[in-house]
């Protein structure tokens, strides 16, 4: 197949598992595909803080930023597609990867070296600490069908949730084995126990040369147009990231899925997220970042304010779509914690050259983090949104947050009702220069 460079440069987006499933299966609904597989994931310390102090060079932080970003990340895209991980997440300043190939020791084990390399790679740059943690166990390919003209595909399952957990038990430099890759390297790794159920690894004895994962084809662009942000496919056409890179006042709102279970409610779950998430951006003119599973859970970043699509009164767009979000998902049975920030966050691409992302990075998409795992089944905002929206937005109570972080506590708003539809702007501004049931099938891919 003849390839153009646009179309191979936007492919890099896509993880390696997505560019097959696009093309080997059948039905193009929601479906969930059960398989066995490695999770590795790893937290880069210290990163957030560097690029809060770049917001304030303005476009020359950016450019800074985006090749900080760039001579990070490349070096460990390339470590774990070398030890044949398929990178299924960039997850703020951090990774997550799979390792399935029917053979979950040997996956296992070829995740766990592979986070050896990582620390030994890291180490030798000695920018950014780095945290690693390892479980194996089901995991869950979904594919979210394309409801208004865009498809999400995500990993989930009970291994993601306990890497999530573990990498805090981690010191910076340290790999933390969960218990069920603990119980599958058995004697090959040395470790050291933190506590009943994690250990740090400290070596292994592993036999074999890793192996890369054979590359799928770069996907056609009709194909490119339903999975990649509209930022994306319009901006990235300049095939240079430092172009994407810029800092822009957003507004975030993060919501978390509740109640999970990785059964056959598994994927009526994720629909009814993925269908009020997707409605109401569309319906507020806002951008679905992601729709993932990571440290937090199951969640999706809604942000308003990026190109194309930055309006006066995003903050109050923001809080909006939340509540509407909260009480769509109420409705069906669902319980979702939401977290909502406004604040100058940098949009980029980061990654490497064949495997790579565009994301908002800051302390306001981290903040918005912490207020949704605070939120309880409802809405929490922060003060920069709360006082941007404090004449058409109804606020039931305040409270003071300690939150991993911030040194100070933090404050945070629960919004109750809404006095009027937002008045949408027939030409929107640019943000850059404003202050402020079904079944799943249980078998391999």
């Amino acid at each position: 197949m003849q390839v153009d460079s646009q179309t191979a440069a936007l492919s890099a987006y896509i993880p390696n598992w997505v560019r097959r499933a696009c093309r080997c299966w059948p039905d193009r609904g929601s479906q969930a595909r059960a398989s066995r597989g490695a999770v590795l994931f790893l937290d880069l310390v210290g990163f957030s803080k560097q690029t809060a102090n770049l917001a304030a060079f303005g476009p020359k932080g950016a450019e800074e930023l985006s090749v900080i970003l760039k001579d990070t990340f490349a070096p460990l895209v390339d470590v774990i597609e070398k030890d044949g991980g398929d990178i299924v997440a960039f997850v703020g300043d951090g990774i997550v990867a799979v390792w399935d190939s029917d053979n979950l020791v040997r996956d296992t084990q070829r995740a766990t070296l592979c986070g050896l390399t990582l620390q030994r790679v890291n180490n030798a740059s000695a920018v950014f600490r780095m945290r690693v943690a390892i479980e194996c166990g089901e995991i869950f390919y979904c594919r979210l069908g394309e409801t208004t003209g865009r498809s999400h595909y995500l990993v989930v399952g009970a291994p993601f949730t306990a890497v999530g957990a573990a990498y805090r038990l981690a010191a910076p430099g340290d790999v933390v084995l969960c218990p069920d890759a603990r119980e599958s390297l058995g004697t090959l790794v040395e470790q050291e126990r933190i506590d009943r159920h994690h250990s740090k690894l400290i070596g292994a004895a592993i036999a074999g040369a890793p192996t890369a994962l054979p590359k799928n084809e770069p996907l056609p662009f009709k194909e490119l147009r339903q999975l990649l942000p509209a930022v994306v496919i319009e901006r990235g056409a300049a095939l240079d990231g430092r172009w994407l890179a810029e800092f822009r006042n957003l507004s975030i709102v993060q919501v978390r899925l509740g109640d999970v279970r990785f059964d056959e409610s598994l994927l009526p779950s994720l629909e009814g997220m993925f269908s009020q998430v997707e409605k109401t951006s569309l319906r507020l003119e806002g951008s679905v970042l992601h729709i993932r599973m990571d440290d937090k859970g199951i969640n999706g970043i809604v942000v308003f304010g990026l190109p194309h699509l930055a309006h006066e009164d995003d903050p109050f767009r923001a809080v909006e779509a939340a509540l509407s979000i909260q009480q769509g998902l109420s409705a069906d049975g669902y319980n979702a914690s939401i977290g909502v920030t406004s604040g100058l966050l940098f949009c980029g691409e980061y990654g490497g050259a064949s495997r790579r992302d565009y994301s908002a990075l800051g302390t306001a998409i981290n903040l918005s983090s912490r207020l949704m795992e605070h939120a309880e089944n409802g809405v929490l905002c922060d003060a920069a949104t709360a006082a941007a929206v404090e004449k058409r937005v109804t606020f039931s109570a305040s409270t003071t947050l300690n939150l991993k972080g911030w040194a100070r506590p933090v404050a945070a708003f629960r919004p109750e009702t809404i006095s009027r539809p937002p008045s949408f702007q027939s030409c929107p501004t640019d943000h850059r220069s404003r202050p402020r049931a079904k079944n799943i099938t249980r078998r391999a891919r």
